[in-house]
């Protein structure tokens, strides 16, 4: 049995660190084929800060995604790894870890969204019987959500969000993270990863 769950573990840890690169790197190619494309089709801003923002906030929305890619990888190993041997220390750690996946996918989808908000003019496609016709408008950038005002309503959300996926774990395990001892913890390095990130960047 033990040699079963060795292998298991070692396929499921194999498959996430194969997984993982390749949409980081899907995610890469993406995103520099939109930049190369905002590039040769730029939009005209009518402050220095809309320009000033256009040209930092999606390398900020990358990072976000990026590190957000490391924490679905060690949650959902760690979920795998408690679920099969059901060995988390309490099933509050088990709801924090979850709580940190969901946090991290929801982080890589709307941080997404948001990078094509701010590199994309506004397209739409009229569909004809035999072919796709682009055709584009600058308006989707002028959208409310897209404002600036709605990516601070959206950072505020995301914030909230993570430092209570943070605090979720921290209370499952409060000792954990001063500096206590991992004697009693399974995976306890990996646990003290899955809170440090997010709690050294927010």
């Amino acid at each position: 049995m033990s040699s079963s769950a060795s292998n298991f573990s070692n396929l499921i840890s194999g498959a996430i660190a194969g997984v993982t690169p390749v949409l980081a790197l899907l995610y890469s190619l993406g995103l520099f084929l939109l930049y190369r494309f905002s590039q040769k089709h730029p939009r005209k801003f009518k402050t220095a800060a809309g320009l000033w923002l256009q040209r930092y906030f999606p390398a900020y929305y990358a990072f976000l995604v990026f590190f957000s890619f490391t924490e679905i990888a060690l949650a959902a190993w760690l979920l795998l790894q408690y679920n099969r041997n059901t060995n988390y220390p309490n099933m509050a750690t088990a709801t924090g870890v979850r709580l940190l996946l969901f946090t991290s996918l929801w982080t890589i989808i709307t941080a997404g969204v948001y990078t094509f908000f701010f590199l994309h003019p506004d397209w739409y496609v009229s569909q004809n019987r035999f072919q796709f016709v682009m055709k584009w408008r600058p308006q989707l950038y002028t959208h409310p959500i897209a404002s600036v005002g709605g990516q601070a309503v959206w950072l505020l959300i995301m914030w909230v969000i993570w430092v209570s996926s943070t605090a979720a774990l921290d209370a499952a395990l409060p000792r954990l993270f001063a500096g206590g001892t991992c004697l009693a913890v399974v995976y306890c390095g990996q646990v003290q990863t899955l809170f440090g990130e997010p709690v050294s960047v927010t």
